[in-house]
């Protein structure tokens, strides 16, 4: 019998701390807890051959506690639990605002009633136009559209689906008592999968930090030159220490055992972080193929990624997996769009030829020690497929059920059989993420410069004034330090992420530090009391009339700027694809002309269509690496001009569309594959 590839998944489970005032601020632990942590584990019952390892983010897991002892509520559970007849207008304001923030598509559109309430809220005075048996059913609605698909099958919630509307407060209060129900089980479904050996599970740093920028952040200028210097430098490498000791200990208390792996925060390494893990006890830790790349000597073949490598530096000895990014992307990105047979032959597929490339190159004894690793965020790319991703997982498990070349392990498997010494063992890491091998997303731009810089600061004058405080008051500031070093805040003051709730990290952020000072005794300083962060409008009218050439060359004169645009962004993933910034559409016109630009089309999903809404007259433009096709109402080609180079322009007739000039007009732009959806109005 041939030899099988080994191919090892890791889904990693990851949440910063929303925790403030003793609310979470932000749902999202409980609703992807309802959602994907139960439900997309579970899929492994009905594939006993396939083995999947999981990382779980202890903070995490700590926020899944408190839910579960009642210690603490999220906004939407506070906004849900208030009657309906009793919402204040404020109540109100912020449901309209909260909840839809959900993948429209597939988790509002396929329902009628959440449907019917997502058109009504969009219309204009929408807020007095809800009355109280619709402000009751969007309150379950929200709640119940996060259910995960085995959990659907539970008979009060296929009760809730099937009646779909008129729900009482009664069964708005049990929905959320099985929201909890759902929660308690999460960790016991671990375990049981973990004793029949079908499931490993792995660990990362506490509070999520990317611990080279802890340990020293000058390590960003090993991959990043350029990079701006913190002031003062941050060096803190027992906060590193601490926040995988806290991570081990914790794990330890829930499961029972020491966690054999960890993958670092972000797949963020570097010679001092892996030291500092090894020393902990952790045999094994993963991070993408250009970090190894990076830190190899001489030259390299691409299949060197595929193989489990020793690092030894001295004294320290771990074992070093490596992403394959290509086949990561392909789930977390590409195959939402994808019939799931489709999608799950293509993934095979692609594994087959990874192994005859190995074995071609390498001989049976490479295809005996490979592993392939295919390392992604194990929540967010869910709610971008039909039904979360079950028809595809389901799919993909059968698929590789009954294909012999192809085997599924844990990591740990390939810790003692020799994998690990089948090449030339690695001495030296370049420090890197999983994001181009470097840390530019958290630490090169002017906002995540000065949020290190405020950080900084404060744990240089908590070191400073140590000496003089009690036990009791250094570990309350050490827990607000850990929680500040956090990566997603980090995250989200870069520019091109861009959500709904990106503001709330800043306030989380600074209120973090915040409460350092005051518990230090020293004045806030006045930067904390500003917001750090820059969300840019999705939206903006066009200022003036524009007459741009139209050449396909980016001309960022005066004619576009006086442009209105529209923003689509790819993905509220902290697992984001990398060099995929949004794609940013200007519009304009004047007398004659409608002109659109397209901005970085050329890094995002090939053929996309973008549908413009007028008046009552729609414009389809699909384009891809090759040229832009334009349609009038779905069927009629129209005259038309357009360029296609660094970006891509276009001028369509308003005489061609029967648009008055003099009339008021209302766009409405779809970027169809994202299915996302602006509307906004001027006068042309």
């Amino acid at each position: 019998m041939s030899l099988p590839l080994r191919v090892a998944f890791l889904w990693h489970n990851h949440q910063p701390y929303y925790e403030k005032d003793g609310e979470f601020i932000l749902p999202w632990v409980r609703l992807h807890a309802v959602k994907d942590y139960l439900d997309i584990p579970l899929i492994l019952n009905e594939y006993p051959s396939i083995k999947q390892n999981y990382n779980i983010v202890p903070s995490l897991l700590l926020q899944l506690e408190h839910y579960i002892n009642g210690n603490n509520h999220d906004i939407i559970q506070r906004l849900t639990l208030v009657p309906a007849n009793k919402l204040s207008l404020e109540d109100k304001e912020q449901i309209l605002k909260l909840f839809f923030l959900c993948n429209e598509k597939n988790m509002i559109r396929p329902f009628v009633r959440y449907n019917e309430l997502f058109e009504k809220s969009k219309l204009p005075n929408a807020l007095h136009l809800f009355f109280d048996q619709d402000w009751l059913d969007l309150q379950v609605w929200y709640n119940l559209a996060w259910v995960g698909q085995y959990s659907r099958d539970l008979p009060f919630i296929k009760r809730l689906f099937g009646k779909g509307r008129n729900f009482t407060e009664s069964e708005k209060s049990i929905l959320l008592d099985c929201h909890n129900e759902f929660m308690s089980r999460i960790n016991k479904n671990f375990k049981r999968l973990f004793a029949l050996n079908q499931v490993e599970i792995s660990v990362s740093p506490f509070y999520h930090p990317i611990l080279p920028l802890l340990i020293n952040s000058e390590s960003a200028k090993e991959s990043n030159p350029i990079n701006t210097s913190l002031d003062p430098i941050f060096k803190f490498p027992q906060d590193a220490s601490i926040q995988i000791d806290l991570a081990i200990d914790y794990y330890n208390k829930i499961f029972n055992a020491k966690p054999i792996g960890m993958w670092p925060s972000e797949g963020s390494i570097s010679n001092d972080a892996v030291e500092l893990i090894a020393k902990s006890g952790i045999r094994w830790i993963a991070s993408d193929e250009q970090v190894m790349f990076n830190s190899e000597q001489g030259s390299h073949i691409n299949l060197t990624k595929y193989f489990p490598r020793k690092y030894i530096n001295g004294e320290t000895e771990i074992t070093l997996f490596f992403r394959d990014h290509s086949l990561s992307d392909k789930i977390g990105f590409v195959y939402s769009n994808w019939n799931a047979h489709d999608a799950a032959r293509d993934f095979v597929s692609n594994l087959l030829t990874i192994r005859n490339s190995i074995q071609s190159h390498f001989g049976d004894a490479g295809l005996k020690n490979a592993v392939v690793s295919i390392i992604l965020d194990g929540e967010n790319c869910w709610e971008y497929y039909p039904n979360n991703g079950i028809e595809f997982l389901r799919t993909l498990y059968s698929y590789l059920s009954i294909t012999p070349e192809i085997k599924t392990i844990n990591f740990s498997e390939a810790l003692d059989d020799g994998s690990n010494e089948f090449l030339n063992p690695l001495n030296n890491i370049k420090a890197g993420s999983w994001i181009d091998a470097n840390f530019n997303i958290w630490i090169s731009n002017p906002e995540n410069i000065q949020a290190w810089n405020l950080l900084s600061q404060a744990r240089h004058l908590f070191e400073e004034l140590k000496p003089k405080l009690t036990d009791d008051i250094i570990e309350n500031i050490q827990r607000e330090f850990l929680i500040a070093e956090g990566s997603d805040w980090f995250w989200w003051y870069y520019p091109h992420h861009q959500a709904e709730n990106k503001p709330d990290f800043d306030i989380l952020f600074r209120w973090h530090l915040k409460n350092i000072y005051k518990m230090l005794g020293m004045d806030i300083p006045n930067e904390l009391f500003n917001e750090i962060i820059s969300v840019e409008q999705k939206i903006q009218l066009p200022k003036n009339k524009i007459t741009p050439i139209i050449d396909g060359e980016i001309d960022e004169t005066s004619v576009w700027e006086q442009a209105g645009y529209v923003i689509f962004n790819q993905s509220f993933s902290t697992m984001h694809q990398t060099q995929t910034p949004p794609i940013k559409i200007f519009f304009g016109n004047d007398d004659r002309f409608l002109y659109f630009r397209i901005d970085n089309f050329r890094k995002n999903i090939k053929n996309n269509i973008i549908s413009v809404d007028i008046n009552q007259s729609n414009i389809i433009i699909q384009f891809d690496l090759s040229g832009i096709t334009i349609k009038h109402n779905d069927h009629e080609e129209i005259d038309y001009s357009f360029a296609l180079s660094k970006t891509a322009e276009i001028r369509v007739p308003l005489e061609t569309l029967s648009i008055d000039e003099s009339k008021f007009v209302s766009y409405i732009f779809k970027l169809i594959n994202l299915s996302e959806q602006v509307t906004l109005q001027q006068e042309v």
